[in-house]
């Protein structure tokens, strides 16, 4: 009997064909992330397992067959159902990345695509994400790994976008989270108060919290650290020392930045560093 695996491993890689259009796979059975975000979209597939979790408020429950699909900064957790092994791969098109690819597919509405359907049972879309993603591990035709990606972006586009913003929140608070989420992009390396931060939305502290939280799933404070660990991804990627990447984007030390760092990529910065190295060939 084939002893089971216990050391998770999360792995990401980019193919220079597809303007270094990012992928990943993971495998886990007892590890769980806790609440996060992206700049980035997320389309998965499971190929073994299931992988539940809650995004935006939502359950969703993730089996072979069925397709993940996140926009960016939308807060979420992740964790394998029951703690059994959980495999899955990924593709993290940013948004610059997907609207290029809306100009290639001739789409006349060029704002930010909005994925309205959290998780869909497509078994047959499935198949063509797993396709792509093993396609881009290996020496493929520049040609074919273009038309494969488009055939996959043009049905997500078409079946489960709204490729206009949603319009469903309230015009004043809406905008107090915006101009709360400009400052702390603006501040993000600088130290400041919830009363700083509060008297640029020009909002009562308390609600500013209760409204933020509302709107995005985390507070101010939880917003920033996400923020900064995304920023620390792409200062690793580039090769950036760790101890300087940590000071940079305000976090007080090394030992500081690590434990905020894995709880949420699950990978420590070393390790996500060592996998760029290479620029993500397998």
């Amino acid at each position: 009997m084939t002893a089971r695996k216990e050391r998770h491993q999360f792995n990401f890689w980019q193919s220079p064909q597809l303007a270094n259009l990012t992928f990943s796979h993971g495998e886990y059975g007892e590890f769980e992330f806790l609440p996060h975000f992206h700049e980035y979209y997320i389309f998965q597939i499971v190929e073994q397992g299931t992988n539940v979790g809650i995004c935006q408020g939502k359950k969703f429950h993730l089996q072979p067959g069925d397709v993940l699909m996140m926009n960016p900064g939308e807060i979420h957790t992740g964790a394998s159902a029951d703690r059994h092994w959980l495999r899955y791969q990924g593709i993290c098109p940013e948004v610059t990345q997907l609207q290029s690819f809306l100009k290639l597919m001739e789409f006349t509405d060029q704002n930010i695509p909005e994925f309205t359907h959290m998780q869909i049972h497509a078994p047959a879309l499935a198949t063509q994400i797993k396709e792509l993603i093993q396609a881009s591990r290996q020496e493929e035709d520049t040609l074919y790994l273009q038309s494969l990606t488009i055939d996959v972006f043009q049905q997500l586009f078409r079946q489960h976008s709204t490729l206009q913003p949603q319009s469903s929140r309230t015009k004043q608070d809406l905008t107090k989270v915006k101009k709360a989420i400009s400052f702390i992009r603006d501040q993000y390396n600088q130290s400041f108060s919830l009363e700083e931060l509060s008297a640029f939305c020009h909002s009562d502290p308390c609600y500013l919290i209760k409204v933020f939280k509302k709107k995005t799933g985390l507070t101010p404070y939880q917003y920033l650290r996400n923020y900064r660990i995304e920023l620390a991804k792409k200062k690793l990627q580039q090769d950036i020392p760790i101890c300087e990447v940590a000071l940079e984007l305000g976090f007080f030390d090394q030992s500081h930045f690590h434990r905020h760092f894995k709880p949420i990529t699950g990978l420590t910065p070393f390790q996500y560093k060592r996998q760029f190295r290479t620029r993500f060939k397998a």
